[in-house]
């Protein structure tokens, strides 16, 4: 398995940095442990942590992790030995584990896909006590610091919001106690013998491509902060990325335009609209260029529910932006 960040390496703001810096840069065995704060997928495959990457491999300014996970996914983003962005007050020395949610929102979660939640972060944090124990002979108790030790590089799992800076993830609704004991179990795994594999399950996917582009005449200008949906051909209704969805959508939107100047941006948010229900997810961004010009992709990786629309908005903090062209080059996997 490859790590998500070195393979897809942020072009705008480098999320990571190697060998770590400093006369304190060396693993001690501080963990520190956050959310994501992405709004939470409640229903069907998650892909929240699939999202958040995504959001980390093009934000323009800092913030990441080593490891990231939701209820149906671990998502290794950098090797430990690496130094990220993930808590400014120990990144010389720690690691960042997080989960794919808000940390006010935890007990909103269905019981069972809290739970998956859970062991994925615990598998996390078993994960790094077990590489500490095996490259530095350092022994990371499954117990929680607090955010004095965490600074003195003590071993444990410190909260975000203990660190120092303000911040209060993982929350008050974090279950520490769930979360260190199943930490505690899966090392226990992770030292036993393995079961053997389940033999997979033979499956026939359907793949649907997707492709549409508009170049509307003249172009369309778009005010200064002002949301605008991206539009069908005829630049009234807006588009169906998804056409109608009923699968997993990966592929990625291409836009380009002019009158975004050098140090301005343009946001892209993808919105699933479910009957009168509209979900947004993470932000993407396009950036600016001396002349104006401007051009990118931004990515799609999303469950579609049969039925729904995927939709995006777009919004500039330049008030001279004119999109010239969008389209998709996608594929809907069901």
């Amino acid at each position: 398995m490859g790590f998500y960040l070195l393979d897809n390496p942020n072009p705008y703001q480098a999320q990571w940095v190697y060998p770590r810096r400093g006369v304190r840069g060396k693993l001690t065995g501080t963990c520190i442990v956050h959310t994501a704060e992405n709004m939470i997928d409640h229903v069907g495959p998650d892909a929240g942590a699939e999202g958040v990457a995504n959001f980390i491999r093009v934000r323009s300014d800092w913030g990441c992790y080593h490891t990231l996970v939701d209820s149906d996914s671990i998502m290794e983003l950098v090797p430990y030995e690496y130094e990220t962005w993930q808590d400014s007050e120990t990144n010389n020395w720690a690691v960042g584990i997080s989960a794919a949610i808000r940390a006010g929102e935890w007990n909103t979660i269905e019981a069972g896909r809290r739970d998956r939640i859970y062991r994925n972060l615990a598998w996390a944090a078993a994960d790094f006590v077990k590489y500490m124990r095996d490259a530095y002979k350092i022994v990371v108790p499954f117990k929680r610091i607090t955010g004095a030790q965490a600074r003195a590089g003590v071993p444990g799992f410190c909260a975000h919001g203990d660190s120092g800076i303000s911040r209060s993830d993982p929350g008050v609704q974090f279950e520490w106690t769930r979360f260190l004991r199943y930490a505690a179990e899966e090392l226990k795994k992770m030292d036993g013998a393995q079961p053997a594999p389940t033999p997979p399950k033979e499956t026939t996917m359907t793949v649907k491509a997707i492709e549409e582009q508009v170049v509307p005449v003249g172009g369309v200008r778009l005010g200064k902060d002002k949301l605008w949906y991206l539009k069908d051909r005829d630049l009234k209704t807006n588009a169906d990325f998804a056409n109608g969805g009923g699968g997993f959508m990966t592929g990625s939107l291409f836009i380009s335009g002019a009158g975004l100047a050098a140090g301005k941006e343009l946001t892209v948010q993808f919105f699933v609209v479910t009957g009168t229900r509209r979900s947004g997810y993470y932000t993407q961004t396009i950036l600016g260029a001396a002349d104006g010009t401007f051009k990118g992709h931004v990515n799609i990786d999303q469950e579609i529910p049969k039925g729904s629309r995927l939709e995006c908005a777009v919004a500039s903090n330049d008030e001279a932006t004119i999109l010239q062209v969008w389209g998709t080059k996608a594929a809907l996997l069901s």
